[in-house]
């Protein structure tokens, strides 16, 4: 805690001199801040110094202070200073538990160190050290850094397949399994079941003609906090925007929308290492290959339950980009969301009257125009299932008219003949 939170960095070097040499356990240097700076004072030190550093930390290893941030400090340092030899004897003793030491800067960086610069053979115990734990480390802001480095060096991709994409597909396939169980909050904030919502529903219908003005407005004020609720069911995964990079890092290593140009420098000082012999566009295409289907999957099963999430809407919007190919599912359930006409009655709860999921309209409408060597486009499917009277109940509101306006302008013909018809 102190480590972390209290010292500053010439204190924090204060506490992690004992590592370096034993004379500085009574007698503390300092006229320098960092090892860094030490070394470059000293450099005949650095062999002791890598040596006093490799006895410590090896004496740490099976103890429960592995977890603690001021040995990971150590550790990366001993990393980014150490001869090949002592990396790989400390890669060695470390590999087996590095999914215990991901949770904070210092330790991920020591992980993708052994990524890197470790045996096919330390890679393949690194792998398997993270079994049950690989949905967990890709939403940690440091820990699903080690896993863009296996994505990004690690040849073996049906050995990545196999131990760590799996687990992500079955979570995946877990959040799909449970997107029919939408859960309603009736008027007393009690949740009801699909059956009771059925029959609240058909029961309204029945006195619906006898509601006055106020009643209507009840409905509105009802329907905006079942649409609420829906937005809340949003899994914490799907919310987690590492587990979200980490998926499109499988699909686009390059896409600015969740890969920043600073992770990709990070990912690239690996890219000296030994052990990775394929070509990274065969390796990288090869993991795409692997996600594709499940990612299609997971927007054709929630895209109902989640349109009124913004940040699911731009998830769809990008997965759907760098996708080729068995979109139809996927492009039929988000042209299934706007089959009904818009009307002033579900103008809260109409898809093309959101913003996030009117976003997400126009730009899949315009990447039809760029899009060659795909055999099915959005706006085809978007005309096979909306039927020409919803087209014209859009102008009847601001984001709708806007939307047409978009569409017509497009260089597709067969969208805009279809839509000049109405």
């Amino acid at each position: 805690m102190a480590f972390n939170e209290c010292a500053n960095t010439a204190q924090r070097f204060e506490l992690v001199q004992e590592f370096y040499d034993p004379t500085y356990m009574y007698f503390k240097n300092h006229e320098v801040s960092s090892l860094n700076e030490l070394l470059e004072k000293e450099p005949g030190k650095k062999p002791s110094i890598i040596k006093r550093m490799k006895e410590e930390l090896m004496k740490m290893l099976d103890k429960s202070v592995i977890k603690h941030s001021i040995v990971h400090h150590v550790l990366y340092q001993f990393m980014v200073h150490a001869d090949p030899a002592s990396k790989s004897e400390m890669i060695e003793a470390v590999r087996d538990v590095v999914p215990e030491i991901l949770h904070t800067k210092d330790g991920s960086r020591v992980g993708m160190h052994c990524v890197w610069y470790g045996t096919l053979k330390d890679r393949k115990s690194i792998i398997k050290s993270m079994k049950t734990f690989v949905t967990k480390i890709a939403m940690e802001e440091h820990g699903h850094m080690v896993l863009l480095a296996l994505f990004h060096c690690f040849d073996d991709t049906v050995f990545l397949e196999k131990h760590i994409i799996k687990e992500l597909i079955n979570h995946l396939v877990k959040i799909s399994e449970n997107s029919g169980e939408k859960k309603k909050i009736d008027r007393k904030g009690k949740e009801v079941t699909h059956r009771e919502k059925k029959e609240e529903t058909d029961g309204e219908e029945g006195v619906k003609k006898d509601e006055d003005e106020k009643t209507k407005t009840d409905e509105t004020d009802r329907e905006e906090q079942d649409n609420k609720c829906r937005r809340d069911l949003l899994p914490e995964f799907l919310q987690n925007i590492h587990a979200k990079r980490v998926l499109i890092y499988l699909l686009n290593p390059k896409d600015l929308h969740y890969i920043q140009p600073d992770v990709i420098n990070i990912l690239k000082q690996g890219d000296d290492n030994s052990t990775s012999k394929k070509d990274p566009e065969i390796r990288q295409s090869e993991l795409k290959a692997v996600i594709v289907g499940p990612l299609l999957n997971l927007i054709a099963s929630n895209i109902e339950r989640f349109y009124t999430n913004n940040a699911f809407c731009l998830f769809t919007i990008v997965i759907l980009q760098h996708t080729v190919g068995n979109r139809r599912n996927a492009f039929k359930a988000i042209a299934d969301l706007v089959a009904e006409p818009y009307t002033p009655e579900n103008k809260n709860i109409h898809p093309i009257e959101h913003s996030g999921s009117h976003f997400m309209y126009k730009k899949l409408i315009v990447q039809d125009k760029d899009e060659s060597k795909d055999d099915v486009k959005f706006s085809e499917v978007l005309i096979e299932t909306v039927p020409q009277m919803v087209f014209k109940s859009w102008m009847e509101c601001n984001r709708g008219a806007f939307l047409l306006v978009s569409c017509l302008k497009q260089e597709y013909r067969l969208l805009s003949q279809e839509l000049r018809k109405n």
